[in-house]
C-alpha cells in the first residue's frame, strides 16, 4: 500500500521524460569487436523486471509539467485512489 505521497514528473522541451536520464545511456559501440571473456554474458546483463501481484494506492498526488509545449503546461491531480 502506498498513501499519502506525491508523483512528480517533467516532460523536458525534447520530449524525454526527466526520470529517463536518471540512468546513464549505454555508448554506441562502432567498431565490431571480439567478445571479451572478463565481461558478463547478456543474461546477465538483461535488465531487471518487477512482477505485482497487486497494487493499492491511496491518497496519492500526480503532477507532470510538460515543457515540451510551445506554452508549458502543469497538469495535476490532488488525490488518487486505486486497487488494483
Amino acid at each position: 500500500v502506498v498513501s499519502n505521497g506525491q508523483i512528480a514528473a517533467t516532460i523536458l522541451q525534447d520530449g524525454t521524460l526527466d526520470w529517463a536520464r536518471l540512468v546513464k545511456p549505454a555508448k554506441p559501440t562502432t567498431v565490431a569487436q571480439e567478445p571479451d571473456p572478463t565481461t558478463p554474458d547478456s543474461a546477465a546483463t538483461t535488465p531487471w523486471k518487477i512482477q505485482l501481484d497487486a497494487l493499492h494506492f491511496e491518497k496519492l498526488g500526480l503532477r507532470i509539467n510538460d515543457l515540451s509545449r510551445a506554452q508549458p503546461l502543469t497538469y495535476a491531480v490532488g488525490s488518487l485512489d486505486a486497487i488494483t
